[in-house]
């Protein structure tokens, strides 16, 4: 399991909607360039190149050199232990929802009856 900063590093990465879709682009054609992933964006291609620096920084994304291209391709195994980091507290979720449903149909507490005969000084109660 990662630990809290790195996946909170994953959150602040995917937080941006540049990165986003440079993430969503990589996942659907891996091995891309910074030009590449420029393309149809509204950034230019240096704005793409820093964002690609944070989404490595996050392990997100790792590079290749291939001739004199750098190739870009997503890590799928960080974004898999930020889902399970999620799923975690999804299910924390779960179970307080399901104690709070036990208790909102649980039936109500019996109420203690008082008794209404004499008490010990002699008197009676009310």
């Amino acid at each position: 399991m990662a630990s809290e900063r790195a996946v909170a590093d994953v959150f602040f990465a995917l937080g941006d909607r540049t990165r986003l879709s440079v993430v969503k682009k990589l996942g659907t054609a891996s091995g891309l360039s910074a030009t590449a992933l420029s393309e149809g964006a509204k950034v230019t291609r240096q704005a793409i190149a820093k964002h690609l620096r944070v989404l490595e920084g996050a392990g997100l994304v790792t590079h290749e050199k291939r001739g004199r291209e750098v190739l870009f391709v997503l890590d799928g195994g960080t974004l898999v232990e930020a889902r399970a980091f999620l799923d975690g507290i999804s299910a924390g979720w779960d179970r307080a929802i399901e104690r709070l449903r036990l208790m909102v149909e649980a039936p109500p507490p019996a109420r203690a009856r008082r008794p209404t005969g004499p008490t010990r000084g002699g008197g009676t109660r009310r």
